[in-house]
């Protein structure tokens, strides 16, 4: 039968089909230098404003292009509102490390960029098709997928997502033994007239 298939409501997620940034050796030195407190399953900064370090200062002009894109090309919020980094911190995963399933509250719009190579993240919907059950399928595609996991190739690339959406970083198994898989993330609050719609309206 040949019907007209719309998935309703669906969770964006944007991935730059390129490097954004070009992560050096430099870059990663620099970063690894950063101090490191334990988390479950890997560790992040201490610091969860990195991206106000000097060393990051060229950096903003690009990631800032991607939120633009993101926020107006993509979801087709005004211009007149503006976003804010609330957040930035780095994760660090070694081998056999993992960050368990969580999303960021008080936030809009979180951002991961992957500063290593095959950089792997799962995400999960946390509105299923059938909640409470699990049925087999002949396959999974975008209709009824309950959970994807995406991976950033190349260090340099950035995705952005609504922050209520649930992921997480699958068990680090990499070929290298003294690998080690290294992200920054961000939080993202608007900035201005969110809403104009009578009593519901509201400006941050």
């Amino acid at each position: 039968m040949d019907y007209n298939v719309i998935t309703l409501f669906p969770k964006t997620l944007a991935i730059s089909p390129n490097p954004i940034l070009e992560i050096s050796k430099e870059d990663l030195d620099y970063i690894n230098s950063l101090e490191f407190v334990n988390n479950e399953g890997n560790q992040v900064s201490s610091s969860i404003t990195v991206l106000e370090d000097d060393y990051f200062e060229n950096w903003h002009g690009k990631i800032t292009s991607q939120i633009e894109y993101f926020t107006r090309d993509i979801l087709k919020i005004p211009s007149t509102v503006g976003w804010r980094v609330t957040t930035s911190w780095v994760n660090r995963t070694r081998v056999g490390g993992y960050h368990h399933w969580h999303n960021h509250p008080n936030s809009f719009i979180s951002g991961i960029i992957a500063l290593t190579d095959n950089n792997r993240v799962e995400f999960a919907s946390s509105w299923p098709i059938f909640p409470g059950w699990m049925p087999d399928y002949d396959e999974i595609n975008i209709h009824n997928a309950e959970n994807m996991s995406m991976t950033m190739q190349t260090a340099g690339t950035m995705c952005l997502f609504p922050s209520s959406t649930m992921h997480s970083v699958p068990r680090f198994i990499p070929a290298e033994e003294d690998a080690v898989r290294l992200s920054l993330s961000f939080n993202l609050i608007a900035d201005g007239p969110f809403c104009t719609r009578g009593v519901n309206s509201l400006n941050i």
